[in-house]
């Protein structure tokens, strides 16, 4: 998994060589999505318990019966 993330960052860094720092925030929460092989968790889900909110978590955990438009802005 490290690996992946290695060479991920790699190709942001080689892609976009003058704007690797305003790639820093996606780069760091990237990171801290992943769940770790040995603990079977994420670093953001050690120290704050849950996972975070993500667009995509928000988007297939909403109820569309409620809103359908809002959930087709959702998608």
């Amino acid at each position: 998994m490290l690996l992946w993330q290695i060479e991920e960052e790699k190709w942001f860094v080689s892609a976009n060589q003058h704007e690797w720092a305003r790639l820093l925030d996606v780069a760091q929460f990237s990171y801290n999505l992943q769940r770790s092989e040995a603990t079977g968790k994420s670093p953001f889900e050690l120290a704050t318990g849950q996972q975070p909110l993500t667009p995509h978590t928000l988007a297939i955990s909403f109820n569309s019966a409620k809103c359908p438009g809002a959930a087709k802005l959702a998608k």
